[in-house]
């Protein structure tokens, strides 16, 4: 019976070590998928970036053609200029960031640093997952690859403490044998024995009772494992949850606020061109559109990783991954 307890628990430790396993696979998906992101996010502010420079050098040029005119005094175009500098200093820091990005992805791919990556440009925006609370605690708890090691390690605690406890029972071993002897194949005799043995525990007291009090610290702390991992989970699926709607609602509000940036720049180059305001205000509204791109990608970043984390906290990081992305690859 000990033997057949220790078997068991072995089984059990066997099946913790397969699931933490898997969880070291979701733990990999996890910090890979996060760094891709913002290696994302830092060519999009390339992007970004270069677009500004873009309209800086337009306006620059614009400001220089009205001075010429003698529309404007040549205050306008310093300011244009002085905006066109900045913007292309953006343009550099970006690229270097984007340049670091992509040298820690290749470091969390095991790629070599010199490795030619290439990223796509823009964060994608898909709807969020349709599921509730109850329903995200439900799929955590059976598909959690920790959960699931952490409940076999309290299953295999369990059977060596019944083996511990088995090891204090009398013991029953049987044999037999069967087989022929003598001086030829002809002439020989059969023979055969059998025997059965009884064995009772009476000097290993002491030995058996502290693998008892060892087995039973072992199944105590692997139950209070479980215990805080049950609550570190439900932690997990809650913030998970709550990130994801207020990523949500911020990438919304993103989305409008660089719509109306844009708006508002159009509107400002107009009414320099026309002569109505200064050069002040375009300048203001190119800085309120950079800030509106810089708010668009970081809610966008935010939204995606809000993703990756629910489906770490849902279990589903390895297989599960592109249904909470989207896309194809």
């Amino acid at each position: 019976l000990s033997l057949w307890a220790e078997n068991r628990s072995a089984a059990h430790r066997a099946d913790a070590a397969e699931a933490t396993l898997q969880d070291l696979r979701d733990q990999v998906v996890l910090a890979v998928s996060s760094v891709y992101l913002q290696a994302v996010a830092a060519q999009s502010r390339i992007s970004a970036a270069r677009a500004e420079v873009a309209t800086a050098r337009a306006l620059y040029r614009q400001a220089v053609d009205m001075k010429e005119a003698g529309v404007v005094p040549a205050i306008e175009v310093l300011r244009t200029e002085v905006q066109l500098a900045a913007e292309r200093q953006r343009l550099i820091v970006a690229t270097n960031d984007a340049a670091t990005s992509k040298l820690a992805l290749a470091r969390a791919i095991g790629l070599p640093m010199g490795a030619e990556l290439t990223v796509s440009e823009n964060l994608q925006y898909s709807p969020p997952p349709a599921i509730g609370l109850q329903e995200a605690l439900t799929q955590a708890f059976g598909q959690r690859a920790d959960y699931q090691s952490a409940r076999s390690s309290v299953n295999a605690a369990q059977a060596t403490l019944s083996a511990a406890r088995d090891m204090a029972l009398p013991s029953l071993a049987m044999q037999a044998n069967w087989g022929k002897i003598g001086p030829d194949p002809d002439r020989a005799l059969t023979t055969y024995t059998v025997g059965a043995m009884i064995s009772v525990p009476v000097f290993t007291g002491g030995a058996i009772k502290a693998r008892k009090i060892t087995a039973s610290a072992g199944l105590t702390e692997s139950q209070a494992r479980l215990t805080d991992l049950e609550a570190r989970i439900e932690y997990e699926v809650r913030s998970a949850l709550l990130d994801l709607a207020a990523a949500d609602e911020r990438t919304q509000v993103a989305r409008d606020a660089l719509r109306l940036a844009e708006s508002q720049l159009e509107q400002s180059q107009d009414r320099f061109a026309a002569g109505v305001v200064s050069g002040v205000e375009v300048v203001q509204s190119q800085q309120t559109l950079a800030t509106a791109h810089d708010n668009q990608i970081a809610s966008l970043l935010a939204y995606n990783l809000a993703e990756v984390r629910l489906a770490r906290a849902l279990g589903v990081a390895t297989d599960g991954l592109q249904r909470f992305l989207g896309g194809s690859s």
